[in-house]
């Protein structure tokens, strides 16, 4: 059950597992997972709007 995967850390410290990850190994609401942290990649700060990153739009 070793799938790689990258998730993204929420503001109050949740981390997202990708809905294919979750369908393949069965994970569901209110389920225990083990994590190994691996690295981080860091999020670029955006300089407009509510700094959100990596929605296509081309602003940075």
């Amino acid at each position: 059950m070793g799938e790689l995967f990258v998730g993204r850390v929420l503001r109050d410290g949740k981390v997202t597992i990708p809905k294919r990850i979750r369908e393949l190994v069965g994970v569901v609401e209110g389920d225990y997972v083990r994590l190994e942290l691996v690295g981080v990649v860091k999020a670029k700060v955006a300089r407009r709007g509510r700094g959100r990153v990596g929605r296509g739009r081309g602003r940075v």
